[in-house]
């Protein structure tokens, strides 16, 4: 990465090449081979209704099932009316 694009300090340069590598080395994955795998990112399973498995890029990427599970809820639950005014 080309200093002074992100951050200034060599760490949030390293932390942000990190990021860059896992999300591109996922989509590369999947444009292959329509599995996003890959060894820079933890297992990701198929999506399903149940469980819902989100892959959360941060600084640890990680799986988290239904991470915002609360507000999907909620927002369900309002009745949808097409062409209401």
């Amino acid at each position: 990465m080309a200093p002074g694009m992100v951050g200034g300090s060599a760490e949030e340069q390293r932390r942000a090449q990190a990021m860059a590598d896992a999300v591109s080395e996922t989509y590369i994955a999947f444009a292959r081979t329509g599995d996003p795998n890959n060894a820079k990112v933890p297992h990701w399973p198929n999506f399903n209704l149940e469980t819902r498995p989100t892959m959360i890029f941060d600084d640890t990427v990680r799986v988290e099932n239904d991470p915002r599970g609360k507000q999907r809820a909620m927002i369900e639950a309002v009745p949808y009316k097409p062409n209401a005014v």
